[in-house]
């Protein structure tokens, strides 16, 4: 059956109200509640809410256009005209996502000290001038805003945060100010659904981070083009070699020697969450049963004793665990880039939630996963874009695929007269998939028995 968007100015309303109810006066991590907000009965855990909190919120992000244009233009200046370079800084699923990825900036700087792929990151950012992107976290929180703080020492630093209202102000109340920040929508307590032990759960900072990450982006790379520049971006790998030569030539450049086409203010970021609402509505529409029978085939895992695995490729999703607000009910199985780890092994009953690319993972390029899966009797559950038929053919009959509804190259931005699209959407929709298995398994365990909260 067909489900269709309710409103996302009602959604949006209600999940406020809901926010508001989670965060008691004075809360260190979420900021005070407003006195006028009345308590709001929680909204019950499911895939379908969980889908239109992020429809407001990336409705909440385009009505923000004009200040995020503005600030992405005051730092175009600086990146064109006096010699700054632009990082990125935060947790993993916000670093990774921004740094050395297809669709981005060839010249995007890593600032994190933060873990990324289980070692510390190389900081090249110390004595020179830069543009810095904060996607602020739960995850860290003194060291995140430890380093912040330095950083503004410094000098010479453009500082753009991201994050909840509620992020936001207590990093200003932690000695932190930012020359730009922008709210990303996600709800003041991270967790979207209130559960009566474990307090808010299902994360919601991660995708908002990462939506408005983009979308500044967007807005960045058009205020470039005013300036008459335009900044050397990765073509998406799955176009095949040519990305890779593409790479090679562009990839020491900070721009492109040729002059740009001036792209208005807002045509790319609208661009940008126009793309991204078309691929959750093709999702909503076309994948929402696929969603919960992956969720209640996790709970028959759970229920018969079997492990449960997501083995995710892509730069916001891998390094996750552990989230805050995450329910727990998956750990990695993934290593690193087509690698599994090495302290477990599949069993039968277990159950893997597979959030990749475009490709099924088999071959040498995976270590064979897929039929080492298979042969142990683990149950697959596949979520990939599907415009790659031989890869959905390699998909066995009795495993269950989620189409990811993103086209070849990954790219939601078109430039004209630039040889290729840019900026990608899938990180966001890898991770809206993730949490929204969780919340319809949140939502199936709920009502079998309110009181009981699982744990990793």
């Amino acid at each position: 059956m067909k489900h269709s968007f309710v409103p996302a100015v009602v959604w949006t309303l209600v999940l406020v109200l809901l926010a508001s109810s989670f965060c008691p006066a004075g809360d260190a991590t979420s900021g005070p509640t407003s006195a006028a907000s009345a308590p709001a009965a929680p909204i019950k855990a499911s895939a379908e809410a969980y889908c239109q909190w992020l429809v407001g919120c990336v409705d909440g992000i385009d009505s923000q256009m004009p200040a995020i244009t503005k600030s992405a233009e005051r730092a175009a200046d600086l990146y064109v005209n006096k010699d700054y370079d632009i990082a990125v800084f935060g947790w993993p699923d916000f670093a990774r996502e921004l740094y050395n990825r297809s669709g981005g900036m060839m010249r995007m700087g890593i600032a994190s000290q933060l873990p990324v792929m289980g070692r510390e990151a190389i900081d090249r950012v110390n004595l020179s001038k830069n543009i810095i992107l904060a996607g602020l976290s739960e995850s860290h929180w003194a060291d995140s805003i430890g380093r912040l703080r330095e950083f503004r020492k410094q000098g010479n630093k453009f500082l753009v945060g991201f994050g909840s209202a509620a992020a936001l102000a207590r990093a200003e109340k932690d000695g932190v100010w930012f020359d730009a920040q922008v709210v990303n929508g996600a709800v003041p307590a991270n967790g979207l659904f209130l559960t009566p032990l474990t307090g808010p759960l299902v994360p919601t900072e991660s995708v908002a981070n990462v939506t408005v990450g983009w979308t500044w982006l967007s807005e960045f790379v058009a205020a470039c083009t005013r300036l008459g520049k335009m900044p050397t971006m990765y073509q998406g790998y799955d176009t095949g070699p040519s990305a890779y030569e593409r790479e090679l030539k562009y990839a020491k450049l900070k721009f492109h020697t040729e002059k740009p086409v001036a792209i208005e203010p807002g045509r790319f970021g609208k661009e940008y969450l126009s793309s991204l609402r078309e691929s959750l509505r093709q999702i909503h529409d076309a994948e929402m049963a696929h969603i919960r029978q992956a969720a209640r085939q996790a709970v028959e895992t759970r229920d018969a004793g079997g492990a449960m695995y997501t083995y995710m490729q892509g730069h916001i999703t891998m390094d996750l665990y552990p989230y805050p607000r995450d329910p727990g009910y998956f750990q990695n199985f993934e290593r690193n880039w087509g690698t599994m780890r090495r302290d477990v092994k599949l069993a039968k009953g277990d159950l893997v939630l597979c959030i990749g690319q475009s490709a099924v993972y088999r071959g040498e390029n995976y270590e064979d996963f897929a039929d080492h899966a298979r042969q142990a009797g683990a149950k697959l559950i596949w979520a990939i874009a599907t415009f790659n038929k031989e890869e959905v053919q390699a998909i066995a009959p009795d495993e269950l695929l989620i189409d990811l509804h993103w086209e070849k190259g990954d790219a939601a931005v078109t430039m004209p007269g630039y040889d290729i699209k840019i900026l990608p959407t899938s990180g966001v929709i890898q991770g809206t998939i993730l949490w929204m298995v969780d919340a319809e398994i949140l939502g199936m365990l709920e009502v079998r028995c309110p009181a009981s909260m699982p744990s990793r």
